[in-house]
């Protein structure tokens, strides 16, 4: 049996979780991705430049599609002609390309159309530009001369972006970034007609706590606890540095002598690992009306892990996709998800929650997997697309994924909400944005389970048996970035309410671009859904101080951030803990 090398010595369990023995699993050998049809092919596509390629490019948004709508605007006179250019998305916008002149069109698409192509004509710059949208051709740019051009996409593909040139001055070239809609692929032929339909879940990200982690968090410390999240990220980057440059070669396949399939990574001092455990599977009987289809469908977890060796820390994020057809494979689909790490890292929070649905079908085809493809678009139908909170929630919390710096001066805020409440879930209920916008997607509520304290019992993520888990902190992590990036900063107003609606907690951070950031949180009495959010954002409650303190229903909250000013990548974290565990 083969070994494997230079991997590290892992502990039995961390704070009451196990951890496999990968060290006695069977090697079943590297990764190897599969090629895919040209059905499961997500690759992005860039068309023509049609006008004169002089000039800075620009090609901004081609991961942040649905295109919502684009914006024009043209010079009136003999100079006539496309001036400037701009695409909104669900949750950001593109930069101005060009300089905006005053005779202004666009379009507004409608739910579930599409662009299919440009046309217009060019000479040194584009005269007449046409949109042309699964519904209807639209003239956002008049005038005349130049000759004629039409793009159209290919069957089953849609425009997601737009690519060209601009001199500062105009747009001088313009094309479109085309990639197939993932639509195309779906096909629930397996389902039978009283099944019901396939969803996929993102679940908030979890850490289990060793006693000295446990005991620094307890007493308030959390310059402690910040150390500790540094060195799982020096253990852990290298890791994900491994995956986003190597991809499939990064991972290697193991088997458990209960023939458990897991993806592994790992250096000395670290591992991360993606993992379906189909013991876990809920099934429930499906009574067809069609009796040739009758069969099951099951509740598939998919849980990605990560243990650093210099810090003892154990975090887990778990998908879950229920509805699935019996038939679909668990450890292929594992490796599909362990894919789809690859280009989440690379692109950091750029990516918005349909391109990962596209690369999530595509990845689950590469695992041999076409069968769990098909299912990806009726599965992320109600959210448009894939959480990546599942991937991302882990390495955003310990900033062990870097994030690029993008036109103007780009700052980011990471918000992680840690719940110590032994009794009580906390959900959030409002949210007011300052300039900010969710990095990958829009705006969704969510809620915080209670601390798990000794002698509970619950159902590990992805772990069998249930075992008797202690020390075990559920949080929210939620990264923000500012969406107009010329000359400003931004900030961020949450609310959260206990789950009996007794009593709320309102939180605040703004990162200012000339001055020391600042932060804030208030205690609220009864239900946070009416609660001022905006009011509290707006006036008093700031503090310049790294930390503050306030008191929510009786319990106390405490909030730190590392840094005021001078974060590198302009990274700020705002800690935010709901009570405190026990010392011991």
């Amino acid at each position: 049996m083969h070994t494997l090398k230079n991997f590290p010595k892992l502990p039995a369990s961390v704070g009451g979780q196990s951890i496999p023995d990968f060290l006695k699993f069977k090697v079943r050998g590297p990764v190897k991705r599969q090629p895919v049809s040209d059905k499961f092919n997500f690759a992005i596509t860039a068309s023509p430049h049609f006008g004169t390629q002089e000039g800075s490019t620009f090609d901004e948004g081609r991961l942040w599609h649905p295109i919502h709508s684009l914006e024009f605007s043209s010079a009136t006179g003999s100079d006539g002609g496309l001036m400037s250019f701009r695409g909104h998305y669900r949750a950001r916008s593109t930069a101005l390309a060009g300089k905006e002149a005053s005779s202004k069109n666009g379009i507004i698409l409608d739910k579930g159309e599409f662009i299919k192509g440009i046309s217009g004509t060019a000479d040194h710059y584009i005269t007449s530009l046409t949109i042309n949208t699964s519904k209807r051709d639209v003239n956002v740019v008049n005038g005349s001369g130049g000759k004629e051009f039409q793009f159209v996409v290919p069957d089953d593909h849609q425009v997601v972006a737009f690519h060209g040139t601009e001199n500062g001055n105009r747009v001088a070239s313009l094309g479109v970034l085309h990639q197939r809609r993932l639509e195309t692929i779906s096909d629930t032929s397996a389902l039978s007609a009283d099944d019901p339909a396939p969803v996929i879940t993102a679940s908030l990200s979890s850490q289990w706590l060793d006693a000295t982690t446990q005991s620094a968090w307890a007493n308030n410390d959390m310059s402690t606890v910040e150390n500790l999240k540094i060195k799982a990220s020096q253990d852990l980057l290298p890791i994900y540095t491994n995956i986003a440059n190597n991809g499939d070669s990064a991972w290697t396949e193991v088997e458990g002598d209960d023939g458990e399939i897991y993806y592994l990574s790992w250096t000395n001092n670290g591992v991360i690992w993606s993992y379906t455990p189909t013991a876990s599977n809920s099934v429930t009987k499906v009574a067809a009306t069609d009796t040739t289809k009758a069969g099951t469908t099951t509740n598939t977890i998919i849980s990605i892990g990560s243990y650093s060796t210099t810090s003892n820390f154990l975090g887990i994020s778990l998908f879950n996709w229920s509805n699935v057809p019996t038939t679909v494979i668990s450890a292929g689909i594992a490796l599909g998800f362990a894919y789809l790490v690859r280009p989440i890292i690379q692109t950091g929070v750029e990516m918005g929650l349909a391109a990962a649905a596209d690369l999530l079908a595509e990845g689950l085809a590469a695992a041999g997997m076409e069968s769990a493809a098909v299912l990806v678009p009726s599965s992320v139908a109600t959210v448009g697309g894939v959480v990546i909170a599942g991937v991302l929630g882990i390495a955003l919390a310990l900033g062990c994924i870097a994030l690029a710096s993008v036109i103007f001066k780009q700052y980011f805020l990471i918000i992680n909400v840690y719940n110590f409440d032994i009794v009580h879930q906390w959900t959030t209920v409002q949210h007011y944005e300052d300039n900010s916008v969710v990095s990958n997607g829009g705006w969704q509520d969510q809620t915080i389970t209670h601390f798990i304290t000794q002698g509970n019992k619950v159902s590990p993520p992805g772990f069998n048996p249930v075992t008797t888990l202690d020390n075990n902190v559920t949080y929210l992590n939620v990264n923000f970035q500012n969406d107009s990036t010329f000359l400003q900063g931004l900030g961020e107003g949450i609310v959260l309410n206990r789950d009996d609606a007794a009593a709320a907690l309102a939180i605040k951070y703004v990162v200012h671009r000339s001055s020391d950031n600042e932060i804030g949180a208030e205690g609220i009495d009864g239900n946070g859904t009416t609660y001022d959010l905006s009011g509290y954002y707006n006036n008093s409650g700031w503090t310049d101080s790294t930390s503050c303190q306030t008191t929510a229903g009786g319990m106390n909250v405490f909030c730190y951030t590392p840094a005021l000013g001078g974060a590198s990548n302009e990274t700020y974290t705002y800690e935010v803990n709901l009570g405190l565990p026990p010392a011991s």
